[in-house]
């Protein structure tokens, strides 16, 4: 898949402004929201604005400006709310899960949970798109794989991987960062996730693993 790449003069301004109070705000806030998963999978981030944004919504521009400096804040807070939903998704899967399992199962499963999560949340195709598409926002995904790292290393260490944290982040990282370029190839071909592709991205979870299993690395 080819992947839009967006070059910036300066830092983009990330920062949410604030967050709504009321009822009415509130449902505001959500139809931006959806306004911005429904634009992006229509004509994509790099065509987008703030305006068709504010219209579609139904809102005043200047009341998505009272929470979003731009789009890209925008869909900082979408990838954020997608990448949380996944954690805790993950989390609550390792937290039940019975150690004596073998170590195989348990990162299919991780893979299962995180495929389950995208499955379900509106929009999270074109958004997984997104993320790839900008480098702050990329940047925002890697640091929201760092909260799956406690509740794995216990299994880590399990299944005789007794690692530093900084190497255990690295392994997470670079887990997180192999998922997201193959769970774009699953769904580069339509709008539901290749099951092939799923598969093979356990196969590399687990030959990935197996290199820390059989050797002193």
């Amino acid at each position: 898949m080819c992947v839009t790449k967006i070059r910036t003069e300066r830092l983009i301004d990330l920062d949410q402004r604030g967050a709504p109070q009321q009822k009415r705000a509130r449902e505001a806030f959500e139809r931006i929201l959806a306004a911005t998963t429904d634009l992006i999978d229509e004509i994509g981030i790099d065509r987008i604005t703030t305006i068709n944004v504010a219209e579609r919504a139904g809102v005043n521009v200047s009341s998505l400006y009272r929470y979003f400096p731009n789009k890209y804040a925008l869909v900082q807070y979408l990838a954020r709310r997608l990448g949380e939903r996944q954690n805790v998704a993950v989390n609550a899967y390792l937290e039940t899960v019975n150690p004596e399992r073998p170590w195989q199962e348990v990162l299919d499963g991780i893979v299962d949970a995180m495929v389950d999560v995208s499955c379900k949340e509106r929009g999270a195709v074109p958004l997984q798109r997104a993320l790839l598409a900008v480098p702050e926002l990329r940047e925002e995904y890697r640091r929201s794989a760092e909260d799956v790292g406690t509740n794995l290393e216990k299994f880590l260490q399990r299944w005789g991987v007794d690692l530093p944290r900084d190497r255990i982040n690295l392994i997470i990282m670079s887990m997180g960062e192999c998922s997201a370029a193959m769970l774009d190839l699953a769904v580069s071909k339509g709008a539901s996730y290749n099951r092939d592709v799923v598969r093979e991205l356990k196969r590399v979870f687990r030959g990935y693993l197996e290199t820390y299993l059989h050797t002193d690395n």
